[in-house]
């Protein structure tokens, strides 16, 4: 029950960014600097390879939600 109710909250958080040009700008803002933290974190704790590539693999995700984010305002 509460994973559904955190579900609804989602939704609505992410229509009412997406009807808000400048909220939209901070998501996608946040989202690259997420990415950003986690490749500077990565390279500070001297990571392997194996395991900079599995979270490298990640940072598309988030530019993947960034995109679906875009393409619900634009109506694409």
């Amino acid at each position: 029950m509460l994973g559904e109710f955190r579900r609804d909250l989602a939704r609505q958080r992410l229509a009412v960014i997406v009807a808000n040009p400048e909220l939209r700008e901070r998501e996608l803002s946040k989202l690259a600097d997420y990415a950003a933290a986690v490749a500077e974190a990565l390279g500070k704790a001297g990571t392997g390879p194996t395991f900079t590539n599995k979270w490298g693999n990640m940072v598309p995700v988030l530019g993947k939600l960034a995109k679906e984010i875009e393409e619900v305002v634009n109506g694409t």
